[in-house]
This record gives C-alpha cells, structure tokens and sequence, in this order.
C-alpha cells in the first residue's frame, strides 16, 4: 500500500505539470502572429487578386476556394479575452454557460477555441 506522502508528492507533480501546460497555452495565444500593424488595426489580405494578370472586362478578380475566416484577434482582444476567461473561472462558471458567454461576447462558437483561452 503506498505511503500518503508520495501520493501528495505525486499529486503536486500532476498540478505543477498542469500548471505548466496552463501557461505555455496561454503564451501560444500571447505569442502568435499579430495580424494587426503598429496602430492595432488587422491587417487583411486582398482578396482574390492576381498580379500577374490584370484585371479586366474578361478577367474578373478571384478568390480562393477556402474562404477566408473572420481575422485574428489582435494582441489587445486577446488579453481581453484572457483577462474575461479568467474572471468566468473565477466565478465556477459552469463551461457550457462559459461557451454560451463566449458565442455571445466574442463570436466563438469553436469549443477548440474556447478550451485555449480557458487553458
């Protein structure tokens, strides 16, 4: 039968562990690639335009195939939404009124998406 100290130890080894995640999770939506300029607004690509041809009365401009989602946050929203997470967990919100306050105040209705910000 194992002794009760090492179960504790073994414990405090998981919640360090889990911790760790939390924070490199957190560092991933700090960290990727702001889409936005030096004034905070996104930066958006051009849509559907081929340089190499010009466009005209029998070359209209194209789009890709996959359409292009909604724009990252920038690093500001980001924060926000980190700051609001951490105010819902603070609160034991229950998760599927924690997805419900996501769909409504940021438009994410990805549980994916929403399991980053929580992490």
């Amino acid at each position: 039968m194992p002794r009760v100290g090492a179960c504790l130890g073994a414990a405090a080894v998981i919640a360090s562990q889990a911790a760790a995640a939390e924070g490199e999770g957190i560092e991933a939506l700090r960290n990727a690639a702001p889409a936005q300029d030096a004034d905070g607004r996104p930066l958006l690509p051009s849509i559907g335009v081929d340089p190499s041809r010009p466009v005209g009365k029998g070359n209209p401009p194209r789009q890709r195939r996959k359409a292009i989602g909604v724009p990252r946050p920038s690093v500001m929203e980001v924060e926000r939404r980190l700051a609001e997470a951490q105010l819902w967990i603070a609160q034991r919100l229950p998760l599927l009124r924690i997805y419900e306050n996501a769909e409504q105040n940021w438009g994410v209705s990805n549980s994916r998406t929403v399991q980053r910000y929580l992490n």
